[in-house]
């Protein structure tokens, strides 16, 4: 991730990261040059990754 081209929709999320996740969520088409935001969730704990469109709070809230 870190220096490489932002993925910034889902499709090239999904090349990046086939078989490597669990699951991703789609919320709505991005605003243009807006990198997706990145979560890593082991058990009950939520860590940011790299923060998005999608704010934490929001992310936390939806938990």
């Amino acid at each position: 991730m870190a220096g490489e081209k932002s993925l910034v929709n889902i499709n090239e999320v999904l090349n990046e990261f086939k078989g490597k996740v669990d699951c991703m969520v789609e919320e709505k088409e991005p605003e243009i040059g807006v990198a997706s935001t990145i979560v890593r969730m082991e058990g009950k704990e939520v860590k940011i990754l790299r923060e998005g469109p999608i704010p934490e709070k929001s992310i936390k809230e939806c938990l």
